[in-house]
Parts: structure tokens; sequence; C-alpha cells
């Protein structure tokens, strides 16, 4: 990053990456002995405007500059004003501060949905190239999880064999936060005393849970009400309820992707290649998709969507709102 940029944006859907820099950024600051000074983290969803000029205009302690990080950057924009307030916000950045607006997304077929091409903070950036810039930090595919996960276990100070990668991209995919983790457990247990194998992944690791979800669409799929209710309840004990929305969302997006592709004469191979899943997921990918004409997964996400809102809103129990998303998708399957 040029010294001069005052605008770093983090983005993508590499977690662990943008994790990894941010806890850099931390680090260098708390080495210096002046982070409780020159290091602040702001919230976009609670910052308000006067809150937020002040961190960035606050002038830096013993130091040339500031960091001041930035979530949920975009619940500070929306709509033409909104969007135009945001940016002469940005732009309003002082040579003492660096803002750090940090922008978690993930890539569908054709685009990213946070920030896609024709995103106004895009153009924005590209019309100041040398005050802004985008970092976007995107998973690997999964040939690249190979010496993804390799070199993530080298530096946490362990080893892998190349049987326990495969297993463990097969079970995880490219979720590289979750594989961290993953890799967090396995090498505590094997006490950094001998490479992980493929017994260490099968006995610690489970799939994700977007796997117990595909189960819990087979059943809405084939109408059964009962059972579905049971596996949604199951998913909620296991997670909070606004991180398991998120999921079952993203897997009607994903299911929205797939039927295009069927519409377009692909199979599940092409599903597997073009929204970067391992085959067990894209097969399933295709096989649920075939139960749902394309009208009717863009209702059910706009139904997803809508549940959000209420939600964030506080108006409606959240696990009532899916209960009730259930019900109705196995019920006109059943019929």
């Amino acid at each position: 990053m040029a010294a001069q940029l005052s605008v770093r944006i983090l983005h993508g859907d590499d977690e662990e990456t943008i994790r990894t820099i941010l806890a850099g950024i931390e680090a260098d600051q708390r080495a210096t002995g002046m982070s409780e000074l020159n290091f602040q983290v702001l919230d976009g969803k609670s910052v308000g405007e006067e809150a937020f000029s002040n961190a960035v205009y606050a002038m830096p302690f013993i130091a040339d500059r500031r960091i001041v990080v930035l979530t949920n950057p975009l619940s500070m924009a929306g709509g033409r004003d909104g969007n135009r307030r945001f940016t002469e916000l940005l732009g309003s950045i002082p040579e003492t501060t660096c803002l750090v607006p940090v922008i978690p997304d993930s890539f569908e077929r054709k685009d990213w949905v946070a920030l896609p091409v024709k995103s106004f903070l895009r153009k924005w950036v590209a019309d100041h190239p040398d005050y802004a810039v985008i970092e976007t930090h995107a998973r690997p595919d999964l040939n690249g999880m190979r010496s993804w996960i390799t070199a993530k276990t080298a530096e946490l100070g362990g080893e892998i064999e190349p049987g326990a990668v495969r297993l463990l991209i097969g079970m995880l995919g490219n979720d590289t936060g979750e594989i961290r983790q993953a890799l967090d457990k396995l090498l505590l247990y094997v006490d950094f005393k001998r490479p992980i194998d493929e017994s260490d992944v099968s006995e610690l690791v489970s799939a994700n849970t977007s796997v117990n979800i595909f189960s819990m669409i087979d059943e809405l799929v084939a109408g059964n009400a009962k059972s579905s209710l049971s596996k949604l309840h199951q998913l909620a004990d296991e997670q909070d309820i606004p991180g398991l929305l998120a999921m079952i969302t993203r897997q009607f997006r994903l299911l929205l992707q797939a039927r295009e592709i069927l519409d377009e004469g692909g199979d599940g191979r092409r599903i597997g290649k073009e929204l970067g899943q391992v085959d067990f997921v894209a097969n399933k990918l295709a096989n649920q998709a075939r139960a749902f004409t394309m009208g009717r997964l863009r209702s059910l996400y706009g139904e997803l969507v809508a549940i959000d809102r209420t939600v964030k809103s506080s108006q409606s129990d959240p696990l009532i709102a899916l209960d009730l998303f259930v019900v109705g998708i196995a019920a006109a399957n059943r019929r």
C-alpha cells in the first residue's frame, strides 16, 4: 500500500486473509505502545457522522498516522444521497489518518454481491487512484486450496499430509475461515509433534453446516414438513439464528445460480466449475435446483431477504419466521 493512500478498503470472501491483515495492522500499532491513541475500530451500523469525523480528524500521537478500521461501512451509505454523503466523508480523510473500511462479500456466478463491478464505491475509488484503493481478497479455487492449506499449516507451525489436505477440501471446500478453525483444532490435537493425517481429519472435523442444510432442503423437496422443521431446529441449536438465516439465504442463492446453469444446458460438473464447489455440493445443488422453477426460487429468495429485513428491524421472531418459511415450501411440494 502506497504511503499516501488515505482509504484502504479490504474486500472479498477470503475472511481468513482479511482477518490476518487486520490482526497484523493491530499488532503493529500495539507494538508502538500507542495503540490506544493511534488505533480505533468503528462500526458503520452505529457510528454517527460526528463520531466518525472525530475519529478520523484526531491527530496521531508521536506517529505519522492514525489507523481507523471501519466495519460495516456500507451501512453508512444507501441511495443516491446516502452514497454521495458517504463518498464525501471518505474524501475528507486527512493525510494523518488511514481509514480501513472492511467489506466482507461473496462472489456469485458473475459478480460480487456487496460490491459489484458497477458499485458507486468502485467508481469513486477509480476516480481517486492516488487517494484510495480496493484490495479484493478472494478465496482460492479448489485447486488453489491445496497450496493454501499447506502454507497456512506451515505458518501456524505445523505440517499436514497431502491426503489430509484433500479430505479437508472435500469436507469444507474453499471456506478459508472454516479451514483455519479446523487447522487450529487439528494442530492442537497432534500437539505440533507430527503431520496432520487423514485419520485426524476424519476424527475431528465434520462437514460444515451447509451439508446439514442440504439435508433439510432434501426434506423440503420431498414435502416432509415435520422432518424439515426437526432439521431446522437442530441447526438452530448448533449456531446463532442470524448466522443460520445467512447460511440458508446463501444456499438458496446458490440454488438460483445452479438453476440458471441448468436452464442454459449445464450439469453438475459445470455447476461445480462455475460456482467453485466440490463434486458432492455441486451434484446436490443440481438435484435440488431441478425440483424448483427459476420463478419459484426467485420468490423464495425474496422471502428470505424479507425475513432478514424484518428480523433486523426487530419486527418478528427469526426462528418462527424460518419455521413458516420451511412449512410453506414443504406444503407446496407435498401437493
